[in-house]
């Protein structure tokens, strides 16, 4: 129902801002910069934001035809 993916995009929202953390090796969210292997973990948003902006925007910029065409 609407009602419901509303509540999955508000709380979706509140795990990408501040000191909020994806391990994707265990595929949860923490509040702790390290995993429990002691990985460091970057933070949700530029992990799942960020990063693959930037991976499009470089393999754009450098006329990286492949990798752009699998991003």
């Amino acid at each position: 129902s609407p009602s419901e993916r509303a509540k999955k995009v508000e709380d979706m929202m509140k795990k990408l801002w501040g000191d909020r953390y994806f391990d994707p090796a265990t595929g949860k969210f923490s509040k702790s910069a390290t995993s429990p292997d002691g990985k460091k973990l970057p933070r949700t948003f530029c992990q799942l934001i960020l990063d693959p902006i930037f991976k499009v925007f470089d393999a754009i910029m450098n006329f990286k035809k492949e990798e752009a065409a699998k991003l």
